[in-house]
């Protein structure tokens, strides 16, 4: 069974997690990788297997700070 979530990502932040934000009703990613070359994608796809153990795809946003990843 595969799902859609909306996430926000913060690159360069200091730490590496992510939380659901009630306020913003998605998720936020903080991640430690800058936006450049792919990295920060790289690491929030990688954060998101670790945390949520899921598999997870960017389908939309790759050039953006909103993302749709698919997670199954």
């Amino acid at each position: 069974m595969t799902e859609v979530i909306k996430v926000i990502v913060k690159p360069k932040s200091s730490k590496s997690e992510i939380a659901f934000s009630e306020e913003k009703g998605c998720y936020v990613a903080y991640v430690k990788a800058p936006p450049e070359k792919g990295k920060a994608n790289a690491e929030l796809v990688k954060l998101i297997r670790s945390k949520l153990k899921k598999r997870a795809v960017i389908i939309k946003g790759k050039a953006s700070k909103e993302k749709l990843v698919e997670i199954e």
